[in-house]
């Protein structure tokens, strides 16, 4: 849309600093709270199991309803302890909701769960490729939302540039576009 507008990506683990370093904007995910920075949520996260497709079809123990949980090895984030929260909401206070392997990164666990190692706590947007195009599915329709998301962040002071305005314009349109339902949830 902006073949005038250069961009440059760099994907980091750590906040970039935005009034020292020579970085227009970041892309942050968490619960938008950065202070004296203009910060426009793109889109919530939400949490629902994910597991491969024979899960719900093969073996002993398909998943048809969540306490079919009980018969399945549950997949874990280090960072990510949601899978209690769903467990609750889903009325399963019987099963263990820290039985299972632990990966250090969201990527491994989705991974295993393709490879039919187990059933994993999905994140929208991060199983969406996964859902589209059938290595994983969703066999429940609970979704939990979460109070974390990703959101667009700049310095206020740059916030009216027109190059970050169409960025974030841009940005907002394909947040909106990709998940309607997940930023439609309040």
């Amino acid at each position: 849309l902006h073949p005038d507008i250069d961009v440059r990506i760099s994907a980091e683990d750590d906040l970039v600093d935005l009034d020292r370093e020579d970085v227009d904007i970041a892309l942050r995910f968490g619960r938008g709270d950065w202070p004296n920075y203009r910060v426009e949520r793109l889109m919530r996260q939400a949490f629902f199991p994910v597991c491969s497709p024979k899960f719900v079809k093969d073996g002993p123990h398909p998943l048809k309803i969540p306490s079919d949980l009980k018969h399945h090895t549950l997949l874990h984030e280090e960072s990510v302890q949601d899978w209690r929260m769903w467990l609750m909401a889903a009325g399963l206070d019987s099963i263990d909701a820290t039985r299972g392997p632990w990966f250090s990164h969201a990527i491994l666990v989705y991974q295993a769960a393709c490879d039919g190692q187990g059933v994993a706590l999905g994140a929208t947007p991060l199983v969406d490729d996964d859902l589209a195009a059938g290595r994983l599915v969703k066999p429940f329709d609970l979704t939990l939302p979460s109070d974390w998301g990703y959101y667009f962040v700049c310095p206020k002071h740059t916030a009216r540039r027109p190059d970050i305005e169409a960025f974030r314009d841009w940005l907002m349109v394909e947040a909106e576009r990709e998940h309607p339902m997940i930023n439609a949830q309040s």
